[in-house]
């Protein structure tokens, strides 16, 4: 049988409904096969036959309703996974084997052994033929039922499904009447054996499933439809099936017991049947006419709501709006369209949406490729140039929408163009004005950069310019103050020399001179140290060796290195260039950087001493470091590197230790002139000297010195800072 398709889907709550009946329905008949081989087990007369007097069920019955029961099981989705659909029509091809064997039985006459094989029947069994084998009525129903099971789910085969569950029913159905009626006639003569009530409910229900199991195909659809044929089929069905067997049977034991003849029994059935149809036929004609009803208020309301979408619709003059079928042509035209487009309905209806595209895109496919975009992700934007008929082009932005129906369905496409050309004028505008916009504030950028570049410059040369002024005058003052002191710091230390020598074992009086001399001595350096910062820039520069003037003040400084247990790791570089400098001030130099670097380091540690060559345009400096000048020339330069691993110098005085009397260390343990005299010396060989703390703990200096140059340029050079 086959039905018309429709558009909108089955009742979902009935489709959800048949699928749950479907699974009771084979685990009733999965139940019912199982309960008939436990009884011939347990050789049940219960389980066997329901009751004493009835024709028992089969072994091989029984077999057929699990393997029947289990395909259903496994059956019962339309989406079902390979291997379990291959069990599935494995078992429905078994039952349908096993009552078509037992048909040969019976056509031929031969025992092939398969009706006794699980269990033995005994030869005078009530309506059997013969021991042990199902009715032939039972074998016809394991065939059709099997093979409707195993084509399940094969396209254009499910009227033949239908087909065959259909038969089965009408059979299971006269068997269960026969023993509802208990007519021995319907029976048989005992030449074929009859089949068990159990056996002929179980078949009806597995019909029952077989039917319920694919609502949205045959004539399930219409059942399971929210149509009136779907209403008057759930409603009329159930009650054509059971009414007129249900007052048969009445009529029948009324018969039976001796109330009224055959004569009158049948008016009875025929009047019964007359007014139980009549009811029904009453009764779904007022659900029909509500239905009715119904339909034309919601038809009358989507007119109304047509009419109002269509007003709106016509009524936006700034807008095209048109509709177009699933292959993309126009099917509708409203009064924006007609405007943007210049096209009137009966001149664009039934043509291409590519009409309103450009030759270019149309090469491109574009309108094509908008159309499978929509299609695919439901709507699709875009914004370019459109064609008029008159040949003009516009720039339009579209929206290209699909339309799809409550199955899914594609229905469709609307298409919303709005003429966004002066929109698109003013933003090139604006964007114009931008780009310039963004010219001036780079050039802006530009010149503030060059203005505060230029102002640090100055703020440095200006720093510079004082810095330079502070310190020559404090070179003269240190000057006038050395000489002027340092004659009579000489008659004072001969004083206490010769007391010393007159002391007569006063061990007071010797305590106060020896502490006099060490104020007196240490008096006598900073005064050295001030005669050295002040003394003339005058240099006896030649072509020596960093490495051997580094090795010797090593040599010099060896004793506080042993006492300060501190270990000295070299990693001098065996090529390195010579390089014009005064040895005697370079060897100054180090020595003051070595003793730092030892008195750092209290409770000891590792002094690390580095060189290497590198041209000067290379050189780069630690971040946060303060340096005395920076080697401008781009001429080769060597340099040396000194780590400590002592406590460092705190971020905030690091920028002070260039200036004279300005020191970390404790009281009595530096004059604060040091780094001060260090700094001039190298600078008055055109160097530099870097300072930084290292990331691991401890302080890193870097002196920087030239390679090559003219010995009076190098000599010369930091007058001519100064």
């Amino acid at each position: 049988m086959r039905v018309p398709e429709r558009t909108s889907p089955a009742n979902t709550g009935f489709v959800s409904g048949f699928e749950t009946f479907t699974q009771i329905m084979s685990a009733v008949g999965v139940a019912i096969g199982l309960a008939g081989l436990l009884g011939w087990v347990l050789d049940s007369p219960t389980l066997k036959s329901i009751q004493p007097g009835l024709v028992s069920m089969k072994p091989n019955d029984a077999v057929g309703l699990v393997l029947l029961g289990l395909a259903l099981w496994l059956l019962r989705r339309e989406s079902v996974l390979p291997q379990r659909r291959r069990i599935a029509r494995g078992c429905a091809w078994g039952a349908a084997l096993l009552g078509a064997v037992t048909l040969t039985e019976y056509a031929t006459g031969w025992d092939l052994g398969i009706d006794q094989l699980l269990f033995s029947e005994t030869g005078n069994m009530i309506w059997t033929s013969h021991p042990g084998r199902m009715a032939p009525s039972s074998a016809v129903n394991l065939m059709l039922l099997g093979i409707a099971l195993a084509m399940l789910d094969r396209p254009g085969r499910h009227w033949e499904v239908e087909f065959f569950t259909v038969l089965a029913v009408l059979i299971s159905v006269f068997a269960y009447l026969a023993h509802v009626y208990a007519l021995e006639l319907l029976h048989g003569t005992g030449y074929y054996t009859h089949m068990a009530v159990h056996t002929a409910a179980a078949y009806c229900l597995l019909c029952a499933g077989v039917l319920t199991s694919r609502p949205k195909l045959g004539f399930m659809t219409i059942v399971a439809s929210e149509t009136p044929g779907g209403i008057m089929a759930r409603r009329l069905l159930p009650a054509t099936i059971v009414g007129p067997a249900l007052l048969a049977w009445v009529g029948f034991v009324g018969q039976r017991s001796g109330y009224y003849g055959t004569i009158f029994g049948l008016a009875l059935l025929a009047l019964a049947i007359i007014l139980a149809f009549s009811v029904l036929v009453l009764w779904s004609a007022r659900s029909l006419y509500h239905v009715d009803v119904e339909r034309e208020r919601a038809e009358g309301a989507l007119r109304a709501s047509r009419e109002r979408l269509q007003l709106m619709v016509d009524g936006a003059k700034d807008y095209a709006i048109f509709m177009l079928d699933v292959e993309g042509t126009v099917h509708s035209w409203n009064a924006g369209a007609e405007r943007i487009h210049r096209y009137v309905e009966e001149e664009i209806v039934g043509r291409s949406l590519s009409q309103f595209y450009t030759a270019d895109d149309c090469s491109k496919h574009k309108p094509q490729l908008d159309l499978a975009t929509a299609s695919r992700e439901g709507a699709v934007e875009d914004e370019g140039w459109r064609i008029r008929k008159d040949g003009s082009q516009f720039w339009a932005n579209t929206i290209l929408t699909s339309l799809r129906g409550d199955d899914g369905r594609l229905r469709g496409f609307a298409v919303l163009t709005r003429d966004v050309s002066e929109r698109r004028r003013i933003e090139e505008q604006l964007k114009d004005a931008n780009v310039e916009l963004s010219k001036r504030e780079e050039a802006v950028k530009t010149a503030l950069a060059d203005v505060t570049k230029t102002h640090e410059a100055l703020k440095s040369a200006q720093l510079q310019v004082i810095q330079t002024e502070k310190m020559e005058s404090v070179g003269r003052i240190a000057a006038g103050v050395a000489h002027e002191v340092k004659n009579p710091l000489a008659i004072i230390l001969s004083g206490i020399d010769y007391l010393g020598e007159h002391v007569n074992g006063d061990a007071t009086q010797a305590e106060v001179l020896r502490e006099m001399e060490q104020a007196v001595t240490r008096a006598d350096r900073i005064l050295g140290g001030l005669l050295d910062f002040s003394a003339p820039r005058t240099l006896e520069v030649r072509l020596e060796s960093l490495n051997a003037v580094i090795d010797q003040a090593l040599l010099l400084v060896k004793h506080e290195l042993d006492r300060g247990r501190v270990s000295v790791v070299r990693q001098l570089a065996a090529d390195l260039p010579a390089a014009y400098f005064d040895k005697r001030k370079m060897e100054q130099v180090f020595i003051n950087l070595f003793l730092n670097s030892i008195q750092a380091m209290p409770k000891g540690g590792t002094l690390t001493v580095k060189t290497w060559s590198r041209p000067a345009s290379d050189l780069v400096l630690p971040v946060g470091s303060r340096t005395s000048r920076v080697v401008k020339r781009a001429v080769p330069v060597v340099v040396a590197e000194v780590d400590d691993t002592g406590i460092g110098i705190p971020e905030d005085l690091l920028r002070k230790i260039f200036e004279p009397f300005f020191t970390t260390k404790p009281t009595k343990k530096g004059t604060g002139l040091g780094l001060t005299v260090a700094k001039a010396i190298v600078e008055m060989h055109g160097g530099s000297v870097n300072i930084s703390n290292r990331g691991r703990g401890g302080v890193q200096v870097l002196v920087t010195l030239r390679t090559k140059g003219d010995i009076e340029d190098v000599a010369e050079a930091p007058a001519a800072d100064r």
